[in-house]
């Protein structure tokens, strides 16, 4: 009886390694602002204005193994800034809506003064 839990036991932590060394990975990288999608770095100027001095982006990537090659994906992109407790972190998806943010206020849109009623 011991014999046959035991093997019950390995086999099912068999099939948990063998499932979970084909499930795709997730990782935070660092990426050099010219690595970052235009797409991005428009929305961020748009909602924020020009990025403040001294933070980096990071990307939230997907690997995946098929085939023997390694497929990676981008999830989200990320600016980080942080200085003496303050924290700045702007999340955008890869073709640049925006996810979430905070420590930073957004830009109010100003009026096309032509559409303004006198």
């Amino acid at each position: 009886m011991k014999k046959v839990i035991l093997a019950g036991f390995a086999f099912v932590l068999a099939m948990g390694l063998a499932i979970a060394a084909n499930a795709p990975l997730r990782e935070t990288i660092k990426v050099p602002l010219e690595q970052v999608p235009v797409s991005v770095r428009n929305a961020f100027e748009k909602d924020f204005g020009a990025a403040p001095e001294g933070g980096y982006w990071t990307a939230l990537i997907e690997k995946e193994s098929s085939n023997g090659r390694t497929i990676v994906t981008p999830l989200n992109y990320s600016f980080v800034k942080k200085a003496k407790g303050n924290k700045i972190e702007v999340k955008y998806t890869p073709t640049g809506t925006l996810e979430s943010f905070s420590g930073l206020e957004k830009i109010t849109p100003v009026a096309d003064a032509a559409a303004v009623p006198n």
